[in-house]
Parts: C-alpha cells; structure tokens; sequence
C-alpha cells in the first residue's frame, strides 16, 4: 500500500544501489535521474501497464514530468524484463555491474513474484 510518499530520500541511496519495487511509490522520483545519469539499469516487468496504471515510482517520474514511459522511458533506456532476456550485451552488462540498478514489477502479484524471485537468484550470490 502507499504511503504517498517515498519510503527513502535520495540522501538515503548510495550510488551504485540496487532496487527492487513491487507496485509502490517507494523510490523518490529524483532516484530515476540519478540512475539515467549514472547510465544505469532500468526494468520492468511490463511498460504498458507500469504506464497504465501509474502508481510506482518509475511511471510517476516520467508522469510528473509530463513524460511517456512507453515512449520516452523506451529512448532513457527503461527495458521490459523480457527484453534484457535476450539481449546477451544487456545481460553481461547485469552480470558484472558495478552500477546502480532499478527493476520494477507491476501486475499480477505471481508475476511480480516470480520477478524478484528470479532476479534474486541472479544476483543474491554476487553479493
């Protein structure tokens, strides 16, 4: 449930930080530039409903800046999780990061699960 307000403040977040959000507006919006700028990872598990329904952190920044996510998050560099899936340069790019990271699930709770699940065995042994 949200709070309407982020759970951290940007002064909280180091830089090469990790995050996992689940439906929530937990991340302040000011995170996701941070994150453009560091030439981080961004993704989703589904933009057009990240979109549609607008309540996480990622769709209220594009939002609140009069932004697309699914255009304008598309050319920030925002991937779907199935996209990173199959691009291999992507995927190193995960696997050997030394920069911050977003992944963020909308939807159905058994897929936002299944997300964090599987991104959690990806990197839960690196750190």
């Amino acid at each position: 449930m949200s709070t309407n307000e982020p759970l951290f403040e940007m002064h909280e977040i180091v830089p090469n930080v990790v995050t996992l959000a689940l439906r929530v507006d937990e991340l302040p919006t000011d995170y996701f530039l941070m994150l453009m700028e560091a030439d981080g990872i961004l993704v989703v598990n589904d933009v057009e409903v990240m979109e549609y329904f607008g309540a996480d952190s990622l769709a209220l920044y594009y939002s609140k800046n009069d932004l697309k996510l699914t255009k304008d998050g598309k050319d920030d560099g925002v991937r779907n999780y199935a996209e990173v899936l199959t691009d291999p340069a992507l995927m190193e790019k995960i696997e050997t990061w030394d920069i911050p990271a977003s992944f963020s699930a909308a939807g159905l709770t058994s897929l936002d699960m299944a997300v964090a699940t599987h991104i959690y065995k990806t990197l839960g042994p690196k750190f």
